[in-house]
């Protein structure tokens, strides 16, 4: 389902391997200014060509290419299957005579004028603004899960009225204040559980609560005047 998301994102984050080498002819002699084109699935998606000591550079996402390479006279030519992996590689072309063949009317072996500086491989059909998108509607996504739990969380450990009457009576048996980790200690509860208790009681005006220290300390509020001493 998402398979064809997956090389748009690596080339979105700039996973793109080096494919270094050189190209020869059939007697092993290097061949400048060949031109070295890759395809994948039908489409163009990278070229570039040759130095003077024959070597070129393409640099292509993992995937599946075919290359085609021609001499600057058209006279040599090669056909290779390019499996591109994890890692940068090297891949020599020897680039053999050409058979005569009728070519389509299309079809034309570009100039070195019309060769311009290879650019990134972007599959058909996404767009950069595309990669965005999917990329921001990810951490969206994120965002959502987290703030669901969160609030599932808080729902799900709401404090009952029970709860609080107990954390009350150990307050109230404890002269009106206690340090909060009695109250764990004493209850049994999470340090969640407690706190989330204690909140409820905050907001509700029956304790207040101050640090002393590294410790916090729970006291009960009567008739708007604390129990603490």
């Amino acid at each position: 389902m998402f398979g064809k998301y997956i090389l748009p994102l690596l080339v979105l984050i700039g996973v793109s391997l080096a494919i270094h080498g050189t190209v020869y002819d059939i007697g092993l002699s290097p061949v400048p200014k060949a031109i070295i084109s890759a395809y994948h699935n039908g489409s163009l998606v990278g070229r570039t060509v040759s130095n003077s000591s024959g070597e070129y550079t393409l640099y292509l996402p993992p995937g599946k290419y075919l290359l085609t390479t021609y001499s600057p006279n058209e006279s040599l030519a090669s056909n290779d299957t390019l499996m591109v992996y994890s890692s940068n590689q090297t891949f020599d072309i020897i680039l053999v005579e050409q058979i005569p063949y009728e070519l389509p009317q299309n079809f034309s072996i570009p100039s070195f004028g019309e060769i311009q500086e290879e650019q990134p491989y972007t599959p058909s059909g996404l767009t950069k603004t595309d990669y965005l998108l999917i990329v921001f509607g990810i951490g969206l996504l994120l965002v959502g899960l987290y703030i669901g739990l969160f609030v599932s969380f808080r729902k799900r450990y709401k404090p009952k009225n029970k709860d609080a009457e107990l954390v009350l009576n150990i307050i109230r048996e404890n002269g009106g204040q206690i340090f909060q980790g009695k109250i764990v200690e004493r209850t049994g509860w999470s340090e969640a559980k407690v706190s989330l208790v204690l909140s409820s009681l905050k907001k509700s005006g029956l304790i207040k609560k101050k640090r002393l220290g590294r410790k916090k300390v729970v006291y009960l509020v009567s008739n708007g005047n604390s129990s603490s001493r």
